[in-house]
C-alpha cells in the first residue's frame, strides 16, 4: 500500500460522504530511533571481507580501532583520510603564497589520500548551457593528478557564509528568493528550489557535470547537491525554509536527489542525510 495514494483516496471518500477532508501536510513526527527493532535487513550476497570484527559487532566509527594496522597509506576507493582543500569561505590563502602554492601544499600532504572541494554554483557555471570552472577548481584537479589522488566534490546551491548570491548571475533575476532571517549580522535568503526556472537550471547543471565527470578517473565520488545551506538539505539554524508547504519541500528534495542518482551512473555518489526541522 502506498501511503500517499491511500491518504488521497481516503480524502476523496470523505468528500463523497459529505465530510470535509483534513488537508495533507506531509508532516511526519520525529521518530524515536532508540532501541527501534529494525530487523535483520536483506541478505547481502558477495559481501567483501569486513575485517576482524566479532560476530556481534558491526563496522562503525570503531572501525579505525579494529582494522588491521598498516605502516603504509592505503589509497583504495572509499578508504583513507580526505584533505578538504576548499570550503564554504573559498580556497586557502596564505601571505606570500600564490593560490597554486597554497593548494599544492594541501594536496601533497601525505596523510591525506583523497582531495575534497566544495564550491558555489557560480564557481562552475557563468552562462547557460556550458561549464566555466573557477581557478581553484582547475588547480585542485591539476594538483590531484600531480600527486595521484582522486577528488570528491560538491556544488552548493546555497552558501550562507558568503555575501551575495551563490547562484550564477544569469540565474539570479529569474529565481524568487525567500527571506529566512538574520544570522551572524547578515540577512539570509534562500531560492525557491521548487520554482520551474530553478529546477530547469539545476537539471542542466547536473547534466553538464555528469557529462564531464561521470566515470572520470580523477573523481572518487560526487557529493550530492541538495537544497539548503551548503547543499546539506537544511536551513539550520532557522526553523523556517523557502518552501510554501511540507509536501512541496519533500517532493522537491526527493526529486533533486533522484535526478542526480539517475545521471551519475559510473561515479559513486555520497549524500548528506541531514535534513532537520526544516
Amino acid at each position: 500500500m502506498k501511503r500517499r495514494t491511500f491518504l488521497k483516496a481516503g480524502g476523496a471518500t470523505a468528500l463523497l460522504a459529505g465530510v470535509a477532508p483534513v488537508p495533507l501536510l506531509a508532516r511526519t513526527p520525529i521518530h524515536n530511533f532508540d532501541r527501534y527493532p529494525f530487523g535483520d535487513g536483506p541478505v547481502v550476497a558477495g559481501r567483501l571481507y569486513q575485517g576482524p570484527f566479532s560476530a556481534d559487532d558491526y563496522p562503525s566509527w570503531t572501525v579505525v580501532m579494529a582494522t588491521t594496522p598498516s605502516a603504509e597509506v592505503v589509497p583504495n576507493r572509499g578508504m583513507g583520510l580526505i584533505t578538504y582543500v576548499c570550503d564554504e569561505v573559498g580556497p586557502p590563502h596564505k601571505d606570500g603564497e600564490s593560490l597554486a602554492e597554497s593548494l599544492e601544499n594541501l594536496v601533497k600532504l601525505p596523510l591525506g589520500s583523497k582531495v575534497y572541494i566544495r564550491v558555489n554554483w557560480k564557481d562552475v557555471q557563468q552562462r547557460p548551457g556550458r561549464l566555466d570552472f573557477c581557478e581553484h577548481w582547475k588547480l585542485t584537479f591539476e594538483m590531484a593528478r600531480r600527486y595521484q589522488k582522486q577528488v570528491g566534490f560538491r556544488v552548493m546551491m546555497s552558501n550562507p557564509d558568503i555575501p551575495g548570491p551563490t547562484l550564477p548571475d544569469f540565474l539570479v533575476p529569474k529565481i524568487p528568493m525567500v527571506k529566512l532571517g538574520d544570522w551572524q549580522g547578515r540577512t539570509r535568503y534562500e531560492p525557491r528550489y521548487d520554482d520551474p526556472a530553478f529546477q530547469s537550471a539545476f537539471r542542466e547543471l547536473v547534466d553538464l557535470l555528469s557529462a564531464e565527470y561521470d566515470g572520470h578517473p580523477d573523481v572518487e565520488y560526487v557529493d550530492t547537491f541538495m537544497y539548503g545551506f551548503w547543499g546539506e538539505g537544511h536551513t539550520w539554524p532557522f526553523t523556517t525554509n523557502p518552501f510554501p508547504d511540507p509536501v512541496t519541500a519533500e517532493d522537491t528534495f526527493v526529486r533533486m536527489f533522484q535526478y542526480q542518482a539517475e545521471r551519475w551512473k559510473k561515479t559513486p555518489m555520497a549524500t548528506n542525510t541531514q535534513p532537520d526541522f526544516s
